[in-house]
This record gives C-alpha cells, sequence and structure tokens, in this order.
C-alpha cells in the first residue's frame, strides 16, 4: 500500500465528485455509479470489508454502518442518505482547512457507488487519545461554537448542504415530511402542527425520568 499514491487509490472516474458546494436539484444515480470491475483495488477491498462488517453485526443492537480500514473512516449506506452527509462534511471540512480556529474535522478523500446500491463515504481517520486531557470540556464548547458559527451555503435551502429532507427531533423519526424552501415555509409548517405538538409535548415524560 505505501507504494500508491492517491490517484491509484481513487483514481479520477466519471462517477467521483468534485469539491463544488452546489446542490444540485435533483442528482441521478447513474452520474455516481460504476460496475464493479472498473473500481480500484483499494475501493474493491472497501467494499468487501463493509460487507463483512454487515454481515457480521447488523444484528447487534448498537449497529452502525461505518468501519475504520487501512487508516480511513467509512461510512456505507444508501446513495440517496449518504450523499447529503458527504456534501455536508465535505463542506465543513473545506471550511476548516487553514483554520486556526477550527477543530479537527476529517477531509473526505472518496465517495463513491456502485450498481445503484450501496454508496461508501471514505474520510480521514482521527485516532482518540487514550487520556483526555484537563481542557477538553472547553475545547468541545469551542468546537461546538465553531460549528454553530459556521455561514449556511449561499445556494441551498433548509436541510442538508447535498439535498434531501431536515431532520431534528421535531419531526416524526427525525425527519420532516417535505422539503421547505424557506424559513416562512417551515414556520407555516409548524403552526399547522403546533396544536399536535403542543399535546405530545404535554404527555411526553420528563427528560429526568428513570434516572433515580
Amino acid at each position: 500500500m505505501q507504494d500508491l499514491n492517491e490517484r491509484d487509490l481513487f483514481p479520477p472516474t466519471p462517477f467521483h465528485l468534485t469539491s463544488t458546494h452546489r446542490t444540485p436539484k435533483h442528482f441521478h444515480l447513474s452520474r455516481l455509479t460504476m460496475p464493479s470491475d472498473t473500481l480500484s483495488a483499494f475501493q474493491l477491498a472497501i467494499v468487501a470489508r463493509c460487507d463483512e462488517h454487515n454481515r457480521q453485526e447488523r444484528s447487534k443492537s448498537n449497529f452502525r454502518r461505518c468501519v475504520v480500514f487501512e487508516g480511513h473512516f467509512i461510512k456505507y449506506g444508501s446513495h440517496r442518505s449518504l450523499y447529503p452527509q458527504y456534501k455536508t462534511q465535505q463542506y465543513i471540512a473545506n471550511l476548516a482547512d487553514g483554520d486556526a480556529s477550527a477543530p479537527h474535522v476529517p477531509k473526505v478523500h472518496n465517495y463513491f457507488t456502485i450498481e445503484d446500491k450501496m454508496a461508501y463515504l471514505v474520510m480521514e481517520y482521527i485516532e482518540a487519545k487514550p487520556t483526555l486531557p484537563r481542557d477538553t470540556p472547553e475545547k468541545v464548547a469551542e468546537a461546538l461554537q465553531w460549528l454553530r458559527d459556521l455561514p449556511a451555503p449561499s445556494d441551498v435551502t433548509i436541510g442538508p448542504v447535498g439535498g434531501g429532507l431536515a431532520r431534528h427531533k421535531l419531526f416524526k423519526n427525525y425527519t420532516a415530511p417535505l422539503r421547505f424552501s424557506s424559513i416562512e415555509a417551515l414556520e407555516r409548517y409548524m403552526n399547522k402542527v403546533r396544536p399536535c405538538l403542543s399535546r405530545f409535548l404535554k404527555h411526553s415524560p420528563p427528560a429526568n425520568q428513570g434516572l433515580n
């Protein structure tokens, strides 16, 4: 592996997405998909490792579609759900690059799909330190504040950078039922569902129930 460069691991191909932040109104799987016989050896190894992880771990309650492989952190799943995560991660990592005040944000190395099936997001792996420094709470607070202060892309609406539905605990199953074109559209929706939301909050158990 040491004799290979990034072009060997992730060769330039028609499906490989660039670092543009422009959000397409519609994205087509055919533009991002490749037959398995055109993938690099490293990409095939990623697919095999994720398949193995899925078979061995999916029955566990804490199962997550992510693995650490060859010094990379890899998430896998359907293209429709993973593509917005890819674009959001890429946008944040690009803003963090060269910003001395930014936390260490994993860089995106590659994103690919195979035959309209699984998608794979290959990122930098940041290994956790065995012992936490004393100023960890302050560092976490600074990182969260940095994320909160990030400017929103100029060409997106409410939701992920790569398109798709907004996610928040106020929505059923944490996913908005429709796309909101503006803050005003979201406000109109929330005003309509507010009676139902009020009843839900009124009968919800206290946050600390069962912890004593």
